[in-house]
This record gives C-alpha cells, structure tokens and sequence, in this order.
C-alpha cells in the first residue's frame, strides 16, 4: 500500500480548476520533489496531502485512510510541514520552536529536552542557539530550526514548500545537503516543493512535473533527463543541463 495516494483528484478555487486528474502514489521512504510554473498546483498539492484543502473530485488517501474521514488535526500533528522562510513562532525561543508540537503530544519536560538536542544534532545547530528568538537568527538558522521543528514528533512524512528559495546560493547547498542526510538517515518520505529544475534533479529520487494543474511527467530523474515525456518537460531539461552541465 502507497503511503499516499491521490486518485482522480482536482482541486478549484472559485471558478479556477488549480489540478485536474491528478492521479498518483508515493511509496514510504521516497524523496519527491516538484516542480512546475507558478499557479501549475505545487502548494495545493502540499496542502491537500496534509488536509488543509479540500479536494473538488476524486480521493487523497495517507497511510490508507481517506482524508474526507480523518482526523484532520491528528494528521497534521503527524506530518512535518516546512515553508519557505521556515514560518516560525516569532514570540517562541529556537528550543521553543523546536518542541512545539512534541510538548502538545504530552512530551515530558526530561524526554522534551533529549529531543530538542538530538534534532540540533541533525540539523547541525549549535546548543547555544536554543535561547534565541527567530529574529536573532540568519535565514539558514531558522531553516534549519524549521526542519527540526517538522522532525520533532518524529513524522515518517514531511512536506516541504520551497523551504531554500529565500536564503543564499552557499546556505541553500549546505541545506540541500543536510536534507539529504536527514532522508538517508531518518528514512522519512518528502515531497519538497521547488521552482528550481536542479534542485528536483538532483534531490528527488522521482520528480514531479506539473503543467497547467495537470501531471507532465512523474519520473526519476534520469528518466526526465533522458526520456522527457512532453515539449514542457524538455524545456526544463535543457535549462538545467545549461545551467549545470548534468548528464543526459
């Protein structure tokens, strides 16, 4: 059984179809990425897998259980969410942040503590940092604090929404780094959000194409790179072989 699934899902704003016909299952332990144009669905994707929007068609299943009977907040409590800018409690502290979810569980403060320092570890942070507030940190810091905080209550899915687009070329590839060892390391499923081809190319162990709200392409990347399955996705292709010099 996928552990998440969507079938036949569309999705409308108003009079605006955002997906149509989406059809599509993440195996456990995958690192998707995905990509399109803007408006092309990316966020509503995200947002229907974690409950925070609601399907117009069709069915969005996790861990085999349909999501028009779920426990919403019980879901959310269980998958990690990271946004750009790592969208963290301004008046919380970084060890604050971190716990945030685990202390709403009933962490004990013993067992609260252990936690907070093990996911400093992960995300390479510094146990100094854990009195500070969000504004006292530089961009990579609070992504950072923001992917602990998504770990924290040890989710086995997390989705992430163009969480590098805000900060540096140099912090951006030391984060994509560390996301790659935190999957290597936690066996955690991604869904990681991107406008950038490189980026998808060469974290995703299958990326996903969206044009127009619809699936161009789900595929690993060297399917893409060498087996584009429309004029859209060869455009991506050809930019990021461009950019840098990735084999076909």
């Amino acid at each position: 059984m996928s552990l998440i699934a969507l079938d036949g899902v569309a999705c409308r704003h108003g009079s605006r179809t955002v997906l149509s016909g989406i059809s599509l299952d993440i195996d456990a332990g995958e690192f998707v990425t995905v990509i399109g144009p803007s408006g092309s669905g990316k966020t509503t994707l995200l947002r229907l897998i974690n409950g925070l929007a609601t399907p117009s068609a069709g069915q969005v299943r996790v861990r085999g259980q349909d999501l028009a009977t779920a426990d919403l907040v019980a879901l959310r409590r269980t998958v990690g969410y990271v946004i750009q800018e790592a969208g963290l409690f301004p008046h919380l502290t970084v060890q604050g942040n971190i716990g945030y979810v685990p202390s709403l569980q009933g962490a004990r403060p013993a067992e609260l503590r252990q936690r907070v320092h093990e996911l400093l570890d992960v995300v390479r942070l510094e146990p100094a940092l854990l009195t500070r507030y969000p504004h006292q940190l530089s961009g990579g810091q609070r992504q950072r604090v923001g992917i602990a905080r998504a770990l924290a209550a040890r989710p086995d899915i997390m989705l992430m929404d163009e969480p590098f687009g805000a900060v540096d070329e140099i912090t951006r590839a030391a984060l994509q780094a560390e996301i790659r060892q935190i999957h290597a390391r936690t066996g955690v499923t991604i869904v990681f959000v991107t406008h950038d081809i490189h980026e998808a190319l060469t974290l995703g162990t299958r990326v996903l194409v969206l044009h127009q709200g619809r699936v161009a392409q789900f595929g690993t990347p060297q399917q893409l790179l060498r087996h584009p399955a429309t004029e859209d996705v060869a455009a991506l292709v050809r930019t990021a072989l461009q950019k840098t010099g990735l084999p076909a």
